[in-house]
């Protein structure tokens, strides 16, 4: 699950990173934007946010 928010220049992707087998939430994922150095890691639950200056393309 995730949404993205568009404002101005700015993006802004919340989300949860999930086992598909389980469907429990993947504690401290990395989420890193493709091509970059940039990214975030996700919570004890698998949640995580994102924001920034462009639309990112996330890689599986």
């Amino acid at each position: 699950m995730s949404s993205l928010q568009f404002v101005g220049q700015t993006t802004k992707i919340n989300g949860k990173i999930i086992d598909q087998a389980t469907s429990l939430g993947i504690p401290f994922a990395t989420i890193q934007v493709k091509g970059t150095e940039k990214g975030t890691t996700s919570d004890i639950d698998g949640k995580f946010s994102y924001r920034g200056r462009k639309r990112p393309t996330f890689s599986n």
